[in-house]
């Protein structure tokens, strides 16, 4: 069991470490991530978070959840666009032991290794 949850938290850190490192470099703020940083700055000066979402290229208006999801890393991070990114790389890391479990379920314990190493 313990050697079990040592390899799930090295999973996870090391997941973690590919995803963080030198995240500020790798971030490229084009399109639809400088559109939602911009109108999340804008919203949150006003004090009142969009009751819609982005326009998709077909018209139709996404929800506003994502705006009410990437609010709090950005204000946590003192308003820096890089807290969004860091909050995906969080969700990212963690998504590597969600499909750690999964396949544990699935598959089995080796297969289930295999696939959150290669993830």
């Amino acid at each position: 069991m313990k050697k079990e949850v040592f390899l799930i938290v090295f999973l996870f850190l090391v997941s973690l470490v590919i995803r963080l490192d030198n995240i500020a470099a790798r971030t490229v703020f084009l399109g639809d991530q400088g559109v939602i940083v911009s109108e999340l700055r804008e919203a949150l000066r006003q004090g009142k978070l969009p009751d819609t979402g982005q326009t998709h290229s077909n018209g139709i208006r996404l929800g506003p959840v994502m705006y009410y999801l990437f609010a709090i890393p950005y204000i946590v991070s003192g308003n820096n666009p890089i807290g969004i990114a860091v909050f995906i790389a969080l969700l990212n890391a963690a998504s590597v032991v969600l499909l750690f479990f999964i396949g544990e379920k699935m598959f089995g314990e080796k297969p289930a290794y295999a696939v959150s190493f290669l993830y």
